[in-house]
């Protein structure tokens, strides 16, 4: 399993049932800045940070690509952990947010602010991106077509012209962009 730890301010009841459940948690500033330091870093084994009420505000980890939310985020506080999410970094298409809540209302009141073409398309559905990948897929099989797909060496030699690799290379990215978004 991925590397995680549970970052969490000091409560004694809370420490203790953690302990007894054998969950590694941080407790101390000092500790919680190493781990946040490590999970900054793309090469490092640190997958996870789990927080409750925390590193949502002021928070720069570009790395992070994914947030689940499962309590209430409202205003500011929402847009906020939206944007942290959203931060561009090399190979990272975008942000997700996986809202196990049901916070989806409380971002179009928090948008209501905005002009509506500002953030229009901000939400979306993730089966929207189904008819993507499907001609993503058509596209990327139709450099197959003809082709014993058993045959490894015939492959190989299909795609000997570096245009058509390239072309080929560049369309696949996309559909593993797309099929990554909805997986």
């Amino acid at each position: 399993a991925p590397e995680s730890v549970v970052i969490i301010s000091p409560n004694r009841l809370y420490d203790t049932e953690l302990a007894k459940q054998g969950v590694k948690f941080i407790t101390m500033k000092e500790e919680q800045e190493k781990y946040i330091t490590r999970f900054k870093n793309p090469k490092d084994s640190l997958s996870f940070l789990i927080v409750c009420d925390m590193l949502i505000t002021g928070f720069d980890a570009p790395i992070e690509q994914v947030m689940y939310l499962d309590k209430s985020l409202r205003e500011h506080n929402l847009l906020q952990a939206i944007a942290r999410v959203n931060r561009t970094y090399e190979n990272k298409t975008r942000g997700i947010i996986v809202d196990y809540y049901g916070i989806s209302l409380k971002l179009e009141e928090a948008l209501e602010i905005f002009d509506t073409p500002d953030v229009e398309g901000v939400m979306k559905p993730i089966e929207s991106e189904l008819p993507r990948l499907a001609q993503f897929h058509r596209t990327v099989m139709a450099f197959l077509e003809g082709l014993d797909k058993t045959d490894l060496e015939a492959i190989v030699l299909a795609f000997a012209d570096e245009e058509k690799r390239s072309d080929f290379f560049a369309t696949f990215k996309a559909f593993a962009q797309t099929l990554d978004i909805i997986l």
